[in-house]
Protein backbone atom coordinates (compact mmCIF):
# COMPACT_ATOMS: atom_id res chain seq x y z
CA UNK A 1 0.00 0.00 0.00
CA UNK A 2 1.60 2.96 -0.67
CA UNK A 3 0.09 6.59 0.17
CA UNK A 4 0.27 10.34 -1.13
CA UNK A 5 -0.25 13.06 1.67
CA UNK A 6 -0.61 16.70 0.42
CA UNK A 7 -0.17 19.09 3.85
CA UNK A 8 -0.98 22.38 1.84
CA UNK A 9 -1.29 25.88 4.04
CA UNK A 10 -4.20 27.93 3.60
CA UNK A 11 -5.85 25.99 1.01
CA UNK A 12 -9.28 26.61 1.95
CA UNK A 13 -11.48 30.06 2.49
CA UNK A 14 -13.89 30.04 4.82
CA UNK A 15 -15.22 34.02 4.15
CA UNK A 16 -16.10 34.47 0.50
CA UNK A 17 -12.95 36.59 -1.41
CA UNK A 18 -14.34 37.05 -4.90
CA UNK A 19 -16.91 39.26 -5.96
CA UNK A 20 -19.01 36.16 -6.97
CA UNK A 21 -18.96 35.07 -3.64
CA UNK A 22 -17.13 32.23 -4.22
CA UNK A 23 -13.77 31.35 -2.26
CA UNK A 24 -10.22 30.62 -3.95
CA UNK A 25 -10.68 26.50 -4.05
CA UNK A 26 -14.41 27.07 -5.31
CA UNK A 27 -13.80 29.26 -8.24
CA UNK A 28 -10.12 27.24 -9.19
CA UNK A 29 -10.36 24.72 -12.05
CA UNK A 30 -9.12 21.59 -10.60
CA UNK A 31 -10.17 18.88 -12.53
CA UNK A 32 -7.74 15.88 -10.83
CA UNK A 33 -8.82 16.96 -7.39
CA UNK A 34 -12.84 16.93 -8.20
CA UNK A 35 -12.15 13.82 -9.91
CA UNK A 36 -10.68 11.99 -6.70
CA UNK A 37 -13.70 13.75 -4.84
CA UNK A 38 -15.80 11.96 -6.67
CA UNK A 39 -14.34 8.83 -6.22
CA UNK A 40 -13.45 9.14 -2.69
CA UNK A 41 -14.10 11.05 0.33
CA UNK A 42 -14.49 14.29 1.53
CA UNK A 43 -15.01 15.76 5.03
CA UNK A 44 -13.64 18.59 7.49
CA UNK A 45 -11.09 17.96 10.20
CA UNK A 46 -10.19 20.36 13.19
CA UNK A 47 -6.21 20.97 12.57
CA UNK A 48 -5.97 23.54 15.10
CA UNK A 49 -5.93 23.60 19.32
CA UNK A 50 -7.94 25.70 20.95
CA UNK A 51 -6.14 27.03 23.22
CA UNK A 52 -3.11 28.73 19.68
CA UNK A 53 -3.21 30.20 16.87
CA UNK A 54 -3.48 28.36 13.62
CA UNK A 55 0.42 28.33 12.47
CA UNK A 56 2.19 26.18 10.03
CA UNK A 57 4.59 24.34 12.17
CA UNK A 58 2.13 24.17 15.13
CA UNK A 59 -0.93 22.65 12.26
CA UNK A 60 1.28 20.18 10.74
CA UNK A 61 2.68 19.01 13.66
CA UNK A 62 -0.84 18.88 15.14
CA UNK A 63 -1.92 16.47 12.22
CA UNK A 64 1.19 14.36 12.13
CA UNK A 65 0.30 13.40 15.54
CA UNK A 66 2.31 15.46 17.58
CA UNK A 67 0.12 16.83 21.02
CA UNK A 68 0.29 20.75 21.10
CA UNK A 69 1.55 20.64 24.11
CA UNK A 70 5.66 19.36 22.98
CA UNK A 71 5.31 22.23 20.09
CA UNK A 72 8.86 23.41 20.22
CA UNK A 73 9.85 27.31 19.30
CA UNK A 74 11.64 27.19 15.61
CA UNK A 75 15.69 27.17 16.53
CA UNK A 76 15.46 23.58 17.79
CA UNK A 77 14.08 22.16 14.62
CA UNK A 78 15.69 24.49 12.05
CA UNK A 79 18.99 23.74 13.60
CA UNK A 80 18.47 19.94 13.35
CA UNK A 81 17.35 20.32 9.33
CA UNK A 82 20.98 22.12 9.14
CA UNK A 83 22.58 19.01 10.50
CA UNK A 84 23.18 20.66 13.75
CA UNK A 85 24.05 18.81 16.42
CA UNK A 86 21.70 19.11 19.85
CA UNK A 87 19.96 16.40 22.00
CA UNK A 88 16.72 16.12 23.86
CA UNK A 89 17.79 17.79 26.78
CA UNK A 90 19.62 20.75 25.35
CA UNK A 91 18.23 24.08 24.33
CA UNK A 92 19.07 26.19 20.96
CA UNK A 93 18.90 29.49 20.48
CA UNK A 94 17.87 31.64 17.70
CA UNK A 95 20.59 34.63 18.02
CA UNK A 96 21.24 37.99 16.03
CA UNK A 97 24.21 39.78 15.39
CA UNK A 98 23.50 43.46 17.13
CA UNK A 99 25.11 47.05 17.20
CA UNK A 100 25.74 48.71 20.78
CA UNK A 101 27.31 51.65 21.90
CA UNK A 102 30.35 51.61 23.90
CA UNK A 103 29.86 52.65 27.99
CA UNK A 104 31.90 50.83 29.39
CA UNK A 105 28.89 48.92 31.62
CA UNK A 106 26.81 46.58 29.24
CA UNK A 107 23.34 47.01 31.07
CA UNK A 108 24.63 51.57 30.44
CA UNK A 109 25.03 50.54 26.02
CA UNK A 110 22.30 51.82 23.90
CA UNK A 111 21.11 49.41 21.16
CA UNK A 112 22.20 51.04 17.57
CA UNK A 113 21.32 48.23 14.99
CA UNK A 114 18.88 45.37 15.81
CA UNK A 115 19.53 43.90 11.76
CA UNK A 116 22.50 45.42 10.89
CA UNK A 117 23.76 44.22 7.34
CA UNK A 118 26.97 41.65 6.74
CA UNK A 119 28.10 40.52 4.05
CA UNK A 120 28.74 36.34 3.61
CA UNK A 121 32.55 36.76 4.65
CA UNK A 122 32.22 39.19 7.48
CA UNK A 123 29.67 36.48 8.80
CA UNK A 124 32.08 34.23 8.15
CA UNK A 125 34.08 35.89 10.28
CA UNK A 126 32.16 37.03 13.56
CA UNK A 127 31.30 33.14 13.33
CA UNK A 128 35.02 32.01 13.69
CA UNK A 129 35.62 34.36 16.20
CA UNK A 130 32.64 32.89 18.45
CA UNK A 131 33.06 29.42 17.71
CA UNK A 132 36.56 29.57 18.70
CA UNK A 133 36.78 31.72 21.38
CA UNK A 134 33.39 31.26 23.08
CA UNK A 135 32.18 27.59 22.10
CA UNK A 136 33.03 25.36 25.01
CA UNK A 137 31.36 22.29 26.46
CA UNK A 138 28.18 24.42 28.04
CA UNK A 139 27.65 26.76 25.40
CA UNK A 140 28.63 25.82 21.20
CA UNK A 141 28.10 28.11 18.63
CA UNK A 142 26.89 26.91 14.84
CA UNK A 143 26.20 28.78 12.05
CA UNK A 144 24.11 27.15 9.05
CA UNK A 145 24.28 27.17 5.31
CA UNK A 146 22.07 30.08 4.79
CA UNK A 147 24.33 31.84 7.44
CA UNK A 148 21.94 31.75 10.42
CA UNK A 149 23.84 31.84 13.77
CA UNK A 150 22.50 29.18 15.78
CA UNK A 151 23.96 28.89 20.21
CA UNK A 152 23.42 25.21 21.51
CA UNK A 153 23.05 25.38 25.06
CA UNK A 154 23.74 21.78 26.69
CA UNK A 155 21.30 20.60 29.09
CA UNK A 156 20.30 24.57 29.59
CA UNK A 157 17.04 26.09 31.10
CA UNK A 158 14.36 26.30 28.65
CA UNK A 159 11.96 29.14 29.90
CA UNK A 160 12.10 31.53 27.31
CA UNK A 161 11.04 33.98 29.80
CA UNK A 162 14.33 33.50 31.60
CA UNK A 163 16.79 33.24 29.53
CA UNK A 164 16.36 35.04 26.22
CA UNK A 165 13.96 38.21 24.80
CA UNK A 166 12.98 39.12 20.81
CA UNK A 167 14.87 42.21 20.00
CA UNK A 168 13.36 44.25 16.87
CA UNK A 169 14.54 47.31 15.58
CA UNK A 170 11.41 49.01 15.47
CA UNK A 171 10.52 48.68 19.44
CA UNK A 172 14.08 48.69 20.80
CA UNK A 173 16.31 50.87 19.15
CA UNK A 174 17.83 53.44 20.89
CA UNK A 175 16.81 51.84 23.95
CA UNK A 176 19.45 50.69 26.93
CA UNK A 177 20.39 47.16 26.70
CA UNK A 178 19.82 46.68 30.44
CA UNK A 179 16.23 46.92 29.87
CA UNK A 180 15.95 44.46 27.60
CA UNK A 181 18.35 41.54 29.08
CA UNK A 182 16.46 38.34 30.36
CA UNK A 183 16.24 38.69 34.03
CA UNK A 184 15.00 35.17 35.22
CA UNK A 185 16.80 32.74 37.77
CA UNK A 186 18.66 31.16 34.55
CA UNK A 187 19.36 34.12 32.90
CA UNK A 188 23.45 35.00 34.02
CA UNK A 189 25.04 32.60 31.44
CA UNK A 190 23.27 34.25 29.23
CA UNK A 191 24.08 37.82 29.84
CA UNK A 192 27.83 36.31 30.85
CA UNK A 193 28.03 35.10 26.57
CA UNK A 194 26.21 38.63 25.49
CA UNK A 195 28.77 40.64 27.80
CA UNK A 196 32.18 38.45 25.98
CA UNK A 197 30.68 38.43 22.68
CA UNK A 198 30.91 42.15 23.04
CA UNK A 199 35.17 42.34 24.02
CA UNK A 200 35.64 40.00 21.39
CA UNK A 201 33.88 41.74 18.77
CA UNK A 202 34.14 44.99 19.06
CA UNK A 203 38.36 45.18 18.19
CA UNK A 204 37.64 43.30 14.84
CA UNK A 205 39.01 45.09 11.92
CA UNK A 206 35.78 45.12 9.93
CA UNK A 207 34.26 47.39 12.70
CA UNK A 208 37.39 49.42 12.35
CA UNK A 209 36.24 49.64 8.54
CA UNK A 210 32.39 49.65 9.21
CA UNK A 211 33.20 52.70 11.87
CA UNK A 212 34.98 54.61 9.31
CA UNK A 213 32.61 54.61 6.26
CA UNK A 214 30.01 55.58 8.87
CA UNK A 215 28.62 52.33 9.77
CA UNK A 216 27.84 51.54 14.00
CA UNK A 217 30.14 48.40 14.87
CA UNK A 218 28.67 45.00 14.65
CA UNK A 219 30.14 43.76 17.92
CA UNK A 220 27.43 41.76 20.18
CA UNK A 221 24.95 38.11 19.94
CA UNK A 222 21.69 38.27 20.94
CA UNK A 223 20.02 35.47 22.20
CA UNK A 224 16.62 36.21 20.32
CA UNK A 225 14.47 32.82 21.06
CA UNK A 226 14.86 29.38 22.12
CA UNK A 227 13.28 25.55 21.35
CA UNK A 228 14.67 22.33 22.52
CA UNK A 229 13.91 18.88 20.68
CA UNK A 230 10.75 17.54 21.08
CA UNK A 231 10.22 14.18 22.22
CA UNK A 232 8.31 12.10 20.22
CA UNK A 233 8.03 8.66 18.72
CA UNK A 234 9.58 8.04 15.36
CA UNK A 235 6.77 8.01 12.12
CA UNK A 236 7.19 4.57 12.47
CA UNK A 237 6.76 3.82 15.53
CA UNK A 238 3.35 5.34 15.43
CA UNK A 239 1.75 4.20 12.11
CA UNK A 240 3.75 1.47 11.18
CA UNK A 241 4.39 3.12 7.38
CA UNK A 242 8.06 4.03 5.98
CA UNK A 243 7.77 7.69 5.38
CA UNK A 244 9.52 10.48 3.60
CA UNK A 245 8.98 14.25 4.32
CA UNK A 246 9.26 16.67 1.48
CA UNK A 247 9.35 20.46 2.08
CA UNK A 248 10.51 23.87 1.89
CA UNK A 249 10.22 24.25 5.92
CA UNK A 250 13.07 23.88 7.79
CA UNK A 251 11.21 23.45 10.94
CA UNK A 252 9.05 20.84 9.64
CA UNK A 253 12.32 19.39 8.15
CA UNK A 254 13.93 19.22 11.31
CA UNK A 255 10.79 17.70 12.43
CA UNK A 256 11.24 14.79 9.97
CA UNK A 257 14.73 13.70 10.98
CA UNK A 258 13.56 13.71 14.90
CA UNK A 259 10.62 11.53 13.79
CA UNK A 260 12.99 9.46 11.61
CA UNK A 261 11.59 9.99 8.30
CA UNK A 262 13.36 10.61 5.09
CA UNK A 263 13.95 14.02 4.16
CA UNK A 264 14.22 16.00 0.86
CA UNK A 265 14.43 19.80 1.76
CA UNK A 266 14.42 22.54 -0.78
CA UNK A 267 14.26 26.36 -0.94
CA UNK A 268 12.94 26.45 -4.57
CA UNK A 269 11.82 23.58 -5.71
CA UNK A 270 8.90 23.67 -8.50
CA UNK A 271 5.99 21.35 -7.96
CA UNK A 272 7.01 19.24 -10.61
CA UNK A 273 10.00 18.37 -9.19
CA UNK A 274 8.47 18.10 -5.90
CA UNK A 275 6.13 15.47 -7.72
CA UNK A 276 9.19 13.94 -9.26
CA UNK A 277 10.94 13.29 -5.81
CA UNK A 278 7.73 12.30 -4.05
CA UNK A 279 7.62 9.50 -6.64
CA UNK A 280 11.02 8.75 -6.37
CA UNK A 281 10.74 7.95 -2.56
CA UNK A 282 7.35 5.71 -2.94
CA UNK A 283 9.85 3.71 -5.83
CA UNK A 284 12.58 3.67 -3.53
CA UNK A 285 11.27 1.96 -0.28
CA UNK A 286 9.02 4.82 1.49
CA UNK A 287 4.99 3.72 2.05
CA UNK A 288 4.38 7.63 2.28
CA UNK A 289 5.28 10.49 0.88
CA UNK A 290 4.25 13.55 3.02
CA UNK A 291 4.30 17.05 0.90
CA UNK A 292 3.94 20.15 2.28
CA UNK A 293 3.32 23.06 0.39
CA UNK A 294 3.36 26.47 1.14
CA UNK A 295 2.82 28.26 -2.07
CA UNK A 296 -0.74 28.61 -2.18
CA UNK A 297 -0.68 30.46 1.66
CA UNK A 298 1.71 32.97 0.23
CA UNK A 299 -0.94 34.62 -2.10
CA UNK A 300 -3.61 34.33 0.52
CA UNK A 301 -1.89 36.23 3.19
CA UNK A 302 -1.43 38.86 0.35
CA UNK A 303 -5.29 38.77 0.24
CA UNK A 304 -4.62 37.64 -3.92
CA UNK A 305 -7.71 35.92 -4.58
CA UNK A 306 -6.52 35.72 -8.28
CA UNK A 307 -2.83 34.71 -7.28
CA UNK A 308 -4.51 31.94 -5.09
CA UNK A 309 -6.64 30.68 -7.75
CA UNK A 310 -3.92 29.97 -9.67
CA UNK A 311 -1.76 28.60 -7.02
CA UNK A 312 -4.66 26.02 -6.74
CA UNK A 313 -5.04 25.36 -10.13
CA UNK A 314 -1.29 24.98 -10.23
CA UNK A 315 -0.96 22.61 -6.99
CA UNK A 316 -3.79 20.62 -9.22
CA UNK A 317 -2.39 20.15 -12.54
CA UNK A 318 1.74 20.23 -11.23
CA UNK A 319 1.44 18.15 -8.24
CA UNK A 320 -1.77 16.17 -7.71
CA UNK A 321 -2.75 14.92 -11.32
CA UNK A 322 1.27 13.45 -11.53
CA UNK A 323 1.36 11.33 -8.43
CA UNK A 324 -2.48 10.05 -9.17
CA UNK A 325 -1.39 9.08 -12.45
CA UNK A 326 1.83 7.52 -11.27
CA UNK A 327 0.08 5.76 -8.09
CA UNK A 328 -2.56 4.34 -10.56
CA UNK A 329 0.38 2.80 -12.82
CA UNK A 330 2.45 1.31 -10.29
CA UNK A 331 0.60 -1.65 -9.74
CA UNK A 332 0.10 -1.43 -5.73
CA UNK A 333 -3.05 -0.28 -4.21
CA UNK A 334 -3.03 3.70 -2.83
CA UNK A 335 -4.08 6.26 -0.90
CA UNK A 336 -3.73 10.07 -1.88
CA UNK A 337 -4.93 12.73 0.97
CA UNK A 338 -5.03 16.15 0.30
CA UNK A 339 -5.88 18.29 3.06
CA UNK A 340 -5.45 22.26 3.77
CA UNK A 341 -2.97 22.59 6.98
CA UNK A 342 -5.25 25.31 7.77
CA UNK A 343 -7.20 28.11 5.78
CA UNK A 344 -6.69 31.87 5.04
CA UNK A 345 -8.79 34.43 4.44
CA UNK A 346 -7.76 36.35 1.53
CA UNK A 347 -10.35 39.07 2.37
CA UNK A 348 -8.31 40.12 5.42
CA UNK A 349 -5.05 37.87 4.90
CA UNK A 350 -5.44 36.48 8.47
CA UNK A 351 -4.77 32.33 9.13
CA UNK A 352 -8.44 31.03 10.32
CA UNK A 353 -8.86 28.07 13.23
CA UNK A 354 -12.39 27.26 12.07
CA UNK A 355 -12.17 23.46 10.60
CA UNK A 356 -10.76 22.39 7.16
CA UNK A 357 -11.28 20.03 4.15
CA UNK A 358 -10.07 17.11 3.40
CA UNK A 359 -9.96 14.87 0.48
CA UNK A 360 -9.13 11.00 0.75
CA UNK A 361 -9.12 8.37 -2.47
CA UNK A 362 -8.36 5.25 -1.89
CA UNK A 363 -7.63 2.73 -5.07
CA UNK A 364 -9.25 -0.29 -3.25
CA UNK A 365 -12.53 1.61 -2.62
CA UNK A 366 -14.98 3.28 -4.38
CA UNK A 367 -17.90 5.90 -2.48
CA UNK A 368 -20.48 8.35 -4.32
CA UNK A 369 -18.63 11.24 -3.30
CA UNK A 370 -18.37 14.95 -3.66
CA UNK A 371 -18.53 16.56 -7.54
CA UNK A 372 -15.60 18.62 -6.57
CA UNK A 373 -13.44 19.84 -3.96
CA UNK A 374 -14.46 22.43 -1.78
CA UNK A 375 -15.12 24.28 1.16
CA UNK A 376 -18.88 23.51 0.91
CA UNK A 377 -18.46 20.13 -0.33
CA UNK A 378 -15.83 18.95 2.20
CA UNK A 379 -18.85 20.32 5.14
CA UNK A 380 -21.60 18.69 3.44
CA UNK A 381 -20.39 15.49 3.57
CA UNK A 382 -20.67 14.83 6.79
CA UNK A 383 -17.18 13.67 8.11
CA UNK A 384 -16.02 15.23 10.88
CA UNK A 385 -12.96 14.68 13.04
CA UNK A 386 -12.93 16.28 16.09
CA UNK A 387 -9.14 15.86 17.25
CA UNK A 388 -6.47 17.14 15.58
CA UNK A 389 -3.59 14.06 16.63
CA UNK A 390 -6.15 11.63 15.26
CA UNK A 391 -6.36 13.08 11.90
CA UNK A 392 -3.01 11.14 10.43
CA UNK A 393 -4.09 7.97 11.75
CA UNK A 394 -7.53 8.07 10.52
CA UNK A 395 -6.74 9.58 7.37
CA UNK A 396 -3.92 6.75 6.90
CA UNK A 397 -4.82 3.88 8.45
CA UNK A 398 -8.98 3.52 8.98
CA UNK A 399 -11.07 1.74 6.45
CA UNK A 400 -12.25 4.77 4.60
Amino acid sequence: MKYAFILCDGLSDRIPALAENNTPLTAAKTPCADKLAAAGKCGIAKTTDPVYPAETLRTDMYIIGCDSKMYPEAPALEAISCGIPAGEEDVVFGCRLISLSDEEQLEEKSVIDCAPVLSAVQLDVVFSVLDIELSGDVFRFFMSDDKRLYCVWKRGESDPASVCSALTAEENAGKKIGELLPKGDYSEPVIRMIRKSFELLSGLSMNKTRIAAGKPAVNAVWFEELGSVPKTRSFEEKYGLKAAMLTSDRRLDGLASVMEMKRKFSYDESLEELAANAVSELENGADAALMHIGSVYTPGLEMNAEGKIKAIEALDSRLLEPIYKYLSSCGEEHRIILISSFSCCCSNGIPSSEPVPFLIYDSRTTHSGSASFTEQTAFSAGSYIPYGTDIMKLLLLDDN
